[in-house]
């Protein structure tokens, strides 16, 4: 769908279009895989100051393409899973120069998970590999995100 706010005296003007998929594929009685992704294109234009070096300029900290993937194959032992998040070049000032942009970016992330039965309860364990590749970028400039990180959860369901 497009969503545009490009009225008369705006400061600013946004489209985009964003795409969805998901689909579940059992692979055998008690295995299937669930896979998913989604992308956005988004346009988002300075229109403060005609006279302005950024007028009709991309926002800050705005990519123009973006999107994600995910695959997790869910079977009775343990669950595993694998996403990807993009991220395309942006700038962190208004004037849309070489010298104001920002490299994009993709993460990956790997996960384990089980579900148990307690009693009436539900618990469930999850460990993740975020950011697998070590990949390091910055989302807001001069803030580097960390490395490769961990990450174990647990969720008790009353």
């Amino acid at each position: 769908y497009e969503i545009a706010q490009c009225l008369v005296g705006s400061e600013m003007c946004i489209r985009d279009r964003d795409a969805t998929l998901a689909a579940t594929v059992p692979l055998t009685e008690k295995i299937r895989l669930i896979m998913s992704g989604g992308y956005t294109w988004q346009k988002a234009i300075d229109l403060t100051d005609s006279d302005a070096k950024n007028y009709k300029d991309q926002l800050p900290y705005t990519p123009l393409h973006s999107g994600n993937a995910s695959a997790i194959v869910e079977t009775p032992w343990v669950n595993v899973g694998y996403s990807a998040v993009g991220v395309g070049k942006r700038y962190y000032l208004s004037q849309n120069i070489p010298e104001n942009e920002i490299e994009g970016y993709l993460e990956h992330t790997m996960s384990l998970s089980h579900e148990f039965a307690l009693g009436g309860c539900r618990l469930l364990l999850q460990a993740e590999i975020i950011n697998l590749t070590d990949e390091q970028y910055d989302v807001i400039k001069y803030y580097p995100m960390p490395g490769r990180s961990w990450r174990l959860t647990g969720t008790i369901e009353f």
